[in-house]
């Protein structure tokens, strides 16, 4: 089953869809969450600058960060 994409931005990185959004977390920290289309990984990393806009560049660079690992 694919993840909604209601209230998500789509990503393609290496012939793979992924799914973005910035949610507030319980303390009300700003979180990128990037979530595969299978559901098989699910990122969660803390925005560097939250006056800064989220790219696709800046989603590549944490999926290579990812995979290098």
């Amino acid at each position: 089953m694919s993840v909604s994409p209601k209230g998500k931005r789509k990503h393609i990185y290496n012939n793979e869809t992924y799914h973005w959004f910035v949610r507030k977390n319980s303390e009300g920290i700003p979180r990128i969450h990037i979530i595969s289309d299978d559901k098989k990984i699910h990122l969660e990393r803390a925005m560097f600058d939250t006056e800064v806009p989220v790219t696709g560049t800046y989603i590549n660079k944490l999926l290579e960060e990812y995979f290098k690992s």
